[in-house]
């Protein structure tokens, strides 16, 4: 949840820059950008601490890492100003590769053998 819907205010792209920015955070760092027991010390967080930078966590994500913390901004008029800016600072961040350390570089396209097979799942399983 981005700052200013927190707030009751005006939501639009930038508050869904914000979630996609939440987003990433959890996917590289693997873990939430704020970690929370009640509701309260999630609000709190929220408007008023940073989360920590992930190149203290993932010192091999580089410039990503400075994409991720400018979408989570608190203020939506310093987060990207489209959809469209974000991708281009994400490619960009991409291109210069990791700032430290050689990452392992895979596939831009997923195949299933990156998914865990489930010994038990099959379609009809969901249903009852």
């Amino acid at each position: 949840m981005a700052p200013e819907q927190l707030l009751g205010e005006h939501v639009g792209f930038a508050s869904d820059l914000y979630s996609v920015g939440a987003c990433l955070y959890f996917a590289l760092a693997g873990r939430k950008p704020f970690e929370a027991k009640s509701q309260g010390e999630i609000a709190y967080a929220l408007m008023q601490l940073e989360p920590e930078p992930l190149s203290t966590l993932r010192p091999d994500v580089g410039a990503l890492g400075r994409v991720v913390h400018r979408a989570l901004s608190k203020s939506p008029a310093q987060r990207f100003e489209s959809a469209q800016a974000m991708h281009r600072a994400i490619a960009e961040a991409m291109a210069e590769g990791p700032a430290t350390v050689d990452a392992p570089r895979h596939s831009s396209t997923p195949t299933m053998s990156a998914f865990p097979a489930r010994a038990t799942a099959t379609p009809t399983s969901y249903v009852r």
